[in-house]
């Protein structure tokens, strides 16, 4: 999944706005079976005011394919290291929410 995500069609698929050229991946990490992508993108959020760079988590669950992100806001930013510590606790919720 690494190999796909650094591609146009992968950065695609994580763009906000369908445009490759708005994502750029600044590390892509697993940890077991968890996929972690640190990305910025550059389009905006349906509105919402949210800094470019976010974390992103991506595995399987119970036969579904999970996309879980942690995006900072302007007035209250987080440096990428408290993004990733804030994903993990979700992915971990995530995962003893269901068994």
């Amino acid at each position: 999944m690494a190999d796909f995500f650094v591609t146009a069609e992968g950065r695609k698929a994580l763009s906000r706005d369908g445009a490759s050229e708005s994502v750029r991946i600044a590390r892509i990490v697993t940890s077991g079976e968890v996929l972690y992508i640190l990305a910025e993108d550059r389009a905006p959020l349906a509105g919402y005011p949210v800094v470019p760079e976010y974390w992103r988590a991506i595995f399987a669950l119970r036969g579904r394919l999970i996309s879980l992100s942690v995006l900072g806001l302007p007035e209250a930013p987080m440096d990428p290291d408290q993004m990733r510590r804030l994903l993990d606790k979700f992915v971990s919720r995530v995962h003893s929410e269901n068994p």
